[in-house]
């Protein structure tokens, strides 16, 4: 590392945090570590290390990351779904990102990762936050319902990974709640 180009570094930097993401989606965090990266990434365990100090650098480097192209990705599907009513918006997020449930497990174990690891609560936070600025922007302009909003959104899909099957995620169910918060 020593007389490597800044681009280079920034380079050998992003390979690592890519590496990072792949072994949290396929490992999950508990098997998250310098080794298992270093070896997903193709590059020597000292790589991992020389630029990312402690396991909490290398996971806040990694959501950083993850949490920059979650915002790009839900603006991107909110913008091209803002033609709907409120709470159809609203209700078409919660059944597409319903649909994908081990994304939401792997979201949701980094985002509950926080618990134990303080450095990282600002990130999680900035999960929630995401949402509740779409809520804002797309369907209310009311702060509260948009808070409200986006803890029912966020509890709901917390809800997916620990009881799938619940009548909670029927599209019926949905649809009341979210007409009950959103019209009351």
């Amino acid at each position: 590392m020593a007389g490597e180009t800044r681009t280079a570094a920034k380079l050998k930097k992003k390979i690592i945090i890519d590496a990072t993401m792949r072994v949290l989606r396929k490992q999950g965090i508990n098997q998250c570590n310098h080794r298992a990266v270093a070896e997903e990434a193709g590059v020597p365990l000292g790589s991992t290390t020389y630029y990312f100090k402690s396991l909490d650098d290398l996971l806040e480097a990694a959501m950083q990351s993850y949490l920059s192209d979650f915002k790009e990705i839900t603006e991107k599907w909110f913008s091209q779904h803002a033609e709907l009513p409120p709470a159809d918006i609203v209700i078409k997020f919660l059944i597409t990102t319903l649909m994908d449930r081990k994304l939401i497990h792997h979201e949701y174990e980094m985002y509950a990762a926080a618990i134990s690891r303080p450095s990282l609560r600002p990130l999680s936070l900035s999960w929630l936050l995401i949402i509740e600025d779409m809520m804002l922007k797309y369907v209310t302009e009311d702060l509260l319902k948009s808070k409200l909003l986006s803890s029912m959104i966020d509890s709901l899909l917390m809800r997916s990974v620990l009881e799938p099957d619940s009548i909670l995620f029927d599209e019926e169910n949905l649809v009341t709640a979210i007409h009950l918060l959103l019209h009351k």
